[in-house]
């Protein structure tokens, strides 16, 4: 069994409960304008995969209805405490936690009065780079059939106009027809597997993965489902179906410090998970998509704002996270085994 994992974890990188944000007016307009371009190139992209076919099965309006939809401002929240969480790991920083007392301390307070735009600019700047991907997956898994040429009924016809003709004693018609581009099930399948093949190789590098899970296309609000997965197991067992079996840990800052893993099952069409803890309030994982994550500096306190270059910052954030992974081994070894607390 092949393991790839990074240094993440949920109890080290969750930033907590930090106040719930009220967007401006021209805050609520920025995150709108990002829906609305994204909207726009996914379109172009849909048209050029599958032409006439986008409209057919209502691909396009499907695309349109989701940008117009408003954005709740807590899952919008929750997914900039995923960026979050990926960019301080990324910048081996200790994340900042709003810790007991809230906002009442005044210390807490001013960090948070720089930490939150910081946290509405992130989760802006990656709904703009991914908008247009997250529309043109919920379009193709929702409203593209995966075979749209009636092949069953053509076979019966040729089947049934060569034997009136009297030519053969015994006729036997099969089609295989496919379409030039895989649509639905079959090519959000292929798309994950893809998301899987990048992630055993960031992994496996140490990095922290930010991921976009697809539950339901048609109601999900696109590139806001964000988790980090920090672990990826591959099953030695394929089965005698020869699938590929997989299970994936992941942060998701809805549960706060809890882990999750998905157990997946990747057919040639259509994805199967088993969530752990499983999610009753919210339908099972269709589809994850690997999010398009530049690099940016997060917000720095204490003594590292003041001398950032003037100590091996990075070294101490190493050693003191091997140390605490070292001491926390039994509680890894745990959720390995499928015991997730």
């Amino acid at each position: 069994m092949s393991t790839y994992r990074s240094r993440f974890r949920p109890w080290l990188d969750d930033p907590g409960s930090w106040p719930a944000w009220e967007l401006t007016a021209d805050e609520q307009r920025v995150f709108a304008e990002a829906l609305t371009e994204g909207a726009a190139l996914a379109r172009e992209r849909l048209d050029n995969l599958y032409g006439e076919q986008a409209g057919r099965f209502g691909a396009a309006q499907l695309i349109d209805a989701l940008a117009a939809a408003p954005l709740p401002e807590e899952e919008l929240q929750s997914a900039a405490l995923a960026i979050a969480a990926c960019d301080y790991y990324g910048a081996r920083v200790a994340v900042p936690r709003v810790g007991a007392g809230g906002l009442t301390d005044p210390t807490k307070r001013a960090r948070w009065e720089v930490l939150r735009p910081y946290l509405v600019a992130r989760a802006a700047t990656v709904l703009r780079d991914n908008a247009s991907e997250a529309l043109l997956w919920r379009a193709i898994f929702g409203r593209i059939a995966d075979n749209w040429v009636p092949q069953a009924q053509l076979t019966r016809a040729l089947q049934q106009e060569i034997s009136a003709s009297g030519l053969f004693s015994e006729v036997e018609v099969t089609l295989e027809l496919n379409p030039p581009v895989a649509g639905g099930g079959r090519w959000i399948a292929m798309q994950t597997k893809g998301t899987f093949a990048s992630l055993r190789g960031r992994l496996a590098a140490r990095e922290a993965c930010l991921l976009e899970l697809i539950r339901d296309a048609e109601s999900d609000h696109p590139a806001l489902d964000l988790v980090v997965a920090y672990r990826l197991e591959d099953e030695l067992n394929l089965g005698r179906d020869g699938v590929e079996r997989v299970r994936l840990w992941l942060y998701d800052p809805r549960r706060g410090e809890t882990a999750t893993s998905l157990r997946l099952t990747l057919a040639d069409d259509r994805v199967q998970t088993v969530e752990t803890p499983a999610d009753e309030t919210r339908p099972s994982v269709k589809a994850l998509r690997l999010v398009s994550l530049e690099p940016a500096a997060p917000p720095l306190f204490g003594w590292r704002r003041w001398f950032p270059a003037a100590h091996p910052w990075g070294l101490f954030w190493w050693l003191r996270r091997v140390i605490r992974l070292w001491l926390a081994r039994k509680r890894d070894h745990v959720q390995a085994g499928g015991g997730l607390r």
